[in-house]
């Protein structure tokens, strides 16, 4: 164990001396100026959360190492069941208002302060409702099958960080909507940092997962006061502006949005919940291990999305063309990152699970990951369009078509997982996201355009390919140049292929040199 700690503090701090360069770096370099183009914004906004995102994935994924093996998967799959139930219950109470806060401010940002006190007081009244609605979920799961005394108290705990929580998600939701991505992803990687090493001091001392989820309220306040500060300082100081008819109208357009991100939710974790009533914590500790590295890769979509939205948003509302011209830009560019992702993990799935929890989650894990992973290519597309929907006013739609994938998703459980356990549930990933793609794209058809899939994806399906026929004929002779050798086959074979127009080449000189581009409307997507 002592060298177990070692290695993670060293880790620890080699990398927080890299962010540190990183900060530096970025204040010499960067300057911001009114005239900038919305690509430069969509870079900025993509590219520093994105980045801190990832390193904060490094460091979560460094103390998650170290927490797989102290806790054992009985104790993890309990600690992930309880986060579950955590998230679930975020989702009711952040009700879809940061969403609506984010499109509304960024059209107007005078309503800055209007929308975040009149969101916040909602959210505290959810909180309020929400309380004895968890009580009755404890009592009538205590009633079918028990939960143990550790489970109820950590769910208790992440419970009540909702409450600071709430109004962190606030004030990041009006540093998205002024194009202020980079400050809530900083202050996330300060507090990511504090988490991790309380965190170990608490595992040490053997609290367990229960005093992880003490440590969360902690955390949330951290959070929250950083954010107010910053709020104050750059922006406008917060003050109580109470609008009741403001709040009806939010509440009646918020409800579908809400209710898509709890089904939506739902449909990608019911096979958690399904797992730990039909098969036990142990077996959800074995498979949240896959769970974490598709979770990670989530970084990827959500922060581009939520960059774009803003712009997206005003594309929707008064400029249609050059909205599809973004959606498809954006479907094209995280299709090529995830392919590439995927293709790395099926073929290097066994020492990722080695490294990340050791021997005793091999071979359960891995083959759960080798599965799980094709969902990603086909969920990075539904990410970017789900808030095209959005922004094209489509919330109630999504409600139907969320609603449909979960009742698929809960169905072909319940089905397979007594045949086939978790791999039945690893599978359904995939199904699950093809399935939800269908009348995504029937709805984007109807409203914005039709999309050209096989001219826009063929060819990095192709490199993709290529790259993993070359990583299997690797794997066996250097496990060391498989990756850095099919990462080149597949960057050639993009290029040699003509994947790239001349409006993505443009991005990406955009992305290397912060500076301002323009895309021509009559621009070949090929």
């Amino acid at each position: 164990m002592s060298v177990k700690v070692g290695l993670f503090v060293s880790f620890m701090a080699g990398l927080v001396l890299i962010l540190l360069l990183g900060y530096w770096l970025w204040r010499r370099s960067y300057r911001e100026g009114i005239e900038d183009s919305d690509a430069r914004r969509v870079a900025k906004n993509s590219l520093a959360p994105i980045i801190l995102q990832l390193a904060n994935k490094a460091i979560e994924t460094a103390f998650a190492a170290l927490m797989l093996r102290i806790l054992g998967p009985d104790a993890v799959g309990k600690y992930y069941f309880a986060v579950t139930i955590w998230i679930l219950l975020d989702i009711f109470t952040t009700f879809g208002l940061n969403i609506l806060l984010q499109r509304e401010v960024a059209k107007d940002r005078a309503l800055g302060n209007q929308y975040l006190a009149n969101t916040t007081i909602l959210r505290l009244i959810l909180i309020a409702v929400a309380a004895p609605l968890l009580a009755i979920f404890i009592g009538a799961r205590q009633l079918i099958r028990p939960l143990t005394s550790d489970t109820i108290a950590a769910i208790v705990l992440l419970a009540l960080g909702l409450i600071p929580g709430s109004l962190a998600n606030g004030l990041t939701a009006v540093f998205n909507a002024f194009e202020k991505m980079e400050y809530p992803a900083a202050v996330t990687t300060v507090t990511t940092v504090l988490k991790v090493v309380l965190g170990t001091l608490v595992l040490l001392l053997g609290l367990g997962f229960v005093g992880l989820a003490g440590l969360s309220i902690a955390i949330n306040i951290i959070t929250a006061a950083i954010l107010l500060y910053l709020l104050i300082r750059h922006f406008f100081r917060p003050h109580l502006e109470f609008d009741f008819s403001l709040q009806r109208s939010l509440s009646a357009l918020s409800w579908p949005l809400m209710l898509n991100n709890l089904i939506s939710f739902s449909f990608f974790k019911i096979d958690v919940l399904l797992l730990e009533s039909m098969r036990g914590t142990a077996v959800v500790g074995l498979y949240s291990v896959a769970c974490k590295f598709l979770d990670a890769l989530q970084i990827l979509p959500a922060s581009f999305t939520i960059a774009v939205f803003p712009i997206m948003s005003r594309y929707a509302a008064s400029a249609k063309d050059s909205l599809m011209r973004a959606y498809l830009l954006s479907v094209r560019l995280l299709v090529i990152i995830a392919l590439p992702v995927a293709m790395v993990t099926t073929v290097l799935a066994d020492p990722l699970v080695y490294l990340l929890g050791g021997s005793q989650y091999l071979p359960d894990s891995r083959i759960a990951l080798q599965l799980m992973i094709w969902s990603i290519p086909v969920g990075f597309i539904n990410s970017v369009t789900h808030y095209v929907l959005i922004a094209l006013n489509q919330q109630r739609f999504l409600t139907k078509a969320f609603a449909i994938d979960l009742a698929f998703t809960f169905v072909a459980n319940v089905i397979f997982i007594p045949i086939y356990s978790y791999r039945a549930s690893a599978l359904i990933h995939l199904f699950a996201e093809l399935a939800l793609l269908l009348p995504f794209y029937h709805c984007l058809r109807q409203h914005l355009a039709a999309v050209p899939w096989g001219r826009l994806l063929w060819r990095p399906a192709l490199a993709a390919t290529l790259m993993g026929g070359l990583m299997v004929l690797l794997r066996e002779t250097s496990l060391l140049l498989t990756v850095p050798l099919g990462g080149l086959i597949y960057v050639l074979a993009l290029l040699l292929l003509g994947t790239f127009s001349e409006e993505e080449v443009a991005l990406f000189k955009s992305l290397l040199s912060f500076g301002p581009w323009k895309v021509e409307p009559g621009s070949d997507l090929r």
